[in-house]
Parts: C-alpha cells; sequence; structure tokens
C-alpha cells in the first residue's frame, strides 16, 4: 500500500496502473499492477489503559503516627483474622474493606500464608495482594500493644481522610526477644495513599523484602535493593500514590453528516470518573460521568473533547486525552481494496470503501473531475482501465 498523493483531497484515491516489466530468462512479460491509495479520517482516537491503577514512588517526610493501639497479632508465623477497615481501600484497583496481618512483617489483603522464612521476591507472592514493611522470618513476642515485640492497629482522623495505621514496635527475627524492627504500614483513605514508614531495621542476616504487590505475580513496586536481599535501615518514609491511566474514549457515532448532532461521548479508566473538558488543560469543565458510561452532547459543528480520569482508584488525574467528533462533514471513506489486484490491460478489478455515511461516490479526479458511479458503502465498484487510472472515493 502506498501513501497518498494529495494529502489535501477528501476523497481517498485508488490507483490501477500497467506497464511494469519483469524478465524471466529470455521471456519478458507484461504485468498491470494495482495500488490502492487511501486516506483515513480518524472521527476519534484510542489510547491503551491498565487495567490496573498505576503507583508511582517516592519518598517522603512523614513519621510514624501511633504509640499504641489495638491487638493485631503475635508469635512465630502467625497471620491474623481478617481486620475491618472503617472505609474501602482501593489496591491496584480492587476494592478491599478488610486486610490480614502476618507476624513476618507484611499485610495481605486475601488472607493466606504468613509466608516464613523469608521475603517474598517481587512480583511472586503466592497470589496475595501484598504491602511488606520488612517481610523476613520475624518473631512479635508481646501481645500488649505498646510494648517491644508488639503489632498493633489503630484508626486516625475522620471521614472520608481517615487513616489505617498497623505498627510493628521492636519486633526480633525468629526466634529472639531482641528489639531489632519498628515501623509502620499507613493505608490513607480517599487517596488510597500507602506510606511505608521505617524506624529502623537492625542486621538480620536474612533476605527481607520492602514493597507492595498485586498478588498477580506480575505487577509490584519494590524498594531497590530490598527484593528479597539482606539490608538495614535508618528512619525514611516511602509513599505509593496512584495515577489513573489515560482513559480509552469513543463517540457514538463519530461523524455525522448533519448538524445539530447527538452523540454519546464514553470513557473507561480504572479511575471510576471520566471528566471532560472543552482543551487539552485548562479550558471550561463539560461534565462527568461513571467510567464506561454515556457522557451525551449535541453538536452543531466538528468539536474535539478531552477526557481525563479521576476518582476513586487514582491518587492523580490521568493525562487528558482527546477525541475529535465530525459534525456536518461526511466521514471520508476508509478500509478501501481492489480485488484482484494485478489485471490485464482491459479486465475488471472490483473497487470497494467503506464510510460511516450510506453512499461512496467514485470520481476520476481528487477534486470536480466526472463522478463515474455511486454505490452503498461497502458494495462492488467495478472498473476496467486499459491504461494507468487513478479513482478517488468520496
Amino acid at each position: 500500500m502506498t501513501k497518498k498523493l494529495q494529502n489535501q483531497s477528501s476523497r481517498p484515491l485508488f490507483a490501477v496502473c500497467q506497464g511494469f516489466l519483469e524478465k524471466f530468462g529470455t521471456a519478458v512479460s507484461k504485468r498491470i499492477h494495482m495500488f490502492l491509495v487511501m486516506s483515513i479520517f480518524t472521527a476519534f482516537m484510542l489510547t491503551n489503559q491498565s487495567a490496573k491503577a498505576v503507583y508511582t514512588l517516592s519518598s517522603c517526610g512523614g513519621g510514624m503516627l501511633i504509640s499504641t493501639g489495638t491487638y493485631a497479632i503475635d508469635g512465630d508465623d502467625n497471620m491474623s483474622a481478617a481486620i475491618s477497615l472503617p472505609f474501602t481501600f482501593n489496591f491496584y484497583g480492587t476494592n478491599y474493606t478488610s486486610l490480614n496481618v502476618s507476624s513476618n512483617g507484611f499485610i495481605s489483603f486475601t488472607g493466606g500464608s504468613a509466608a516464613c522464612c523469608s521475603g517474598y521476591t517481587l512480583p511472586n507472592t503466592g497470589s496475595q495482594p501484598y504491602i511488606a514493611l520488612a517481610h523476613t522470618d520475624l518473631n512479635a513476642y508481646s501481645s500488649t500493644p505498646g510494648t517491644n515485640g508488639s503489632i498493633y492497629y489503630d484508626i486516625l482522623g475522620t471521614s472520608p481522610n481517615r487513616t489505617f495505621v498497623l505498627h510493628y514496635q521492636g519486633v526480633d527475627q525468629c526466634c529472639g526477644s531482641t528489639p531489632i524492627l519498628t515501623g509502620e504500614i499507613q493505608l490513607y483513605e480517599t487517596t488510597n495513599e500507602i506510606r511505608i514508614v521505617m524506624g529502623s531495621l537492625g542486621s538480620t542476616g536474612r533476605n527481607t523484602t520492602m514493597g507492595i504487590a498485586a498478588g498477580d505475580n506480575v505487577t509490584s513496586t519494590v524498594i531497590s535493593g530490598r527484593n528479597s536481599n539482606v539490608w538495614t535501615a535508618g528512619a525514611e518514609c516511602w509513599s505509593f500514590s496512584t495515577f489513573c491511566p489515560t482513559p480509552l474514549v469513543t463517540a457514538t457515532p463519530g461523524a455525522s453528516c448533519t448538524a445539530p448532532a447527538t452523540v454519546q461521548l464514553n470513557g473507561v479508566s480504572a479511575g471510576s470518573n471520566i471528566d471532560w473538558y472543552s482543551a487539552a488543560s485548562g479550558g471550561t469543565y463539560l461534565g462527568s460521568a461513571a467510567s464506561g458510561v454515556d457522557f451525551p452532547r449535541t453538536l452543531s459543528s466538528t468539536t474535539t473533547f478531552y477526557a481525563e480520569a479521576s476518582g476513586v482508584g487514582c491518587t492523580t488525574s490521568s493525562p487528558r486525552v482527546p477525541l475529535r467528533v465530525s459534525v456536518g462533514v461526511p466521514a471520508v471513506p476508509f478500509g478501501g481494496s481492489a480485488s484482484p489486484s494485478v489485471i490485464c490491460p482491459a479486465a475488471t478489478s472490483i473497487l470497494t470503501a467503506t464510510s460511516a455515511t450510506p453512499v461512496i461516490d467514485w470520481y476520476s479526479a481528487a477534486t470536480g473531475g466526472t463522478l463515474l458511479g455511486t454505490v452503498s458503502s461497502g458494495a462492488p465498484f467495478s472498473v476496467s482501465p486499459s491504461v494507468t487510472t487513478t479513482y478517488y472515493a468520496e
């Protein structure tokens, strides 16, 4: 396929050429080649989007938030019963209302193994959606919150800005009772931000993991050098925040010959809302619809809209993606073909072209010229050129 010869033309062109020579031994054959040349008017733009929210890792300035609370778990290689969250927490695009705490330095949103005796090598977590402060073989040797060797939690703040805080205080590696790990996992309502706050981790000599994983054994974000490695740490804070993937956008219909026309705009993203604007940045806010729900607009002329994803599942809105809808101008044909692609002089070839509008007009020139015939969109149009000929569809 060759490219369109005149970009200014609204008619895609179809060329039948003769005179190509090819030598086979001492014989020379004359062949006629058919070249299909077409332009495609894009009535809307598509942007791939991920099914899961995407996490951005950054250092943060926050510290630990609690020094006592409600008992979570103790002992060696133990997993707590489900602990209810007072708010829905979205993790990698899935909403959770409870979690389980492992005495080995991590939480799981679906229960499962306490995972002795070293940290997972992410993204493999045995199918557990997982947040690890310091996953290794630990021993929580106290059941009294606020004392060394204990694991406890608390809820801070008021709706819709509450924080679930899980605290490991002076927990030792198995199977001693010397404080070696102090730190917190903090989950923030509404923004769905995750903070891993380390007070200190002494030398364990064991492979230890700090990071998060979706539980699909494919997707994770890990702190460099801490993916089932031997490491130590002092006071530090890591933030895992999400931005929405750009939405996949469509318009139905994508083009209309008449004005005014009512079109249904639609966007799909891991974010719960699709916000519509008049410009790529700034501009006028036109309204919002839930992801996957139509947003109707009545148009009198060709218009470009801009969609961004936001809401539950994302800390930060996505970049905006454009969606152009043509109104009052027939959509340029697309999907053209010529069959057969090689013919002899005066033989017959079948041209076809498809459009959002019901009729295809065939011409001898890019503008003006002779109307050669009219067929329905997608219907065959027969031609029998005896010389190189270019055809144009409108």
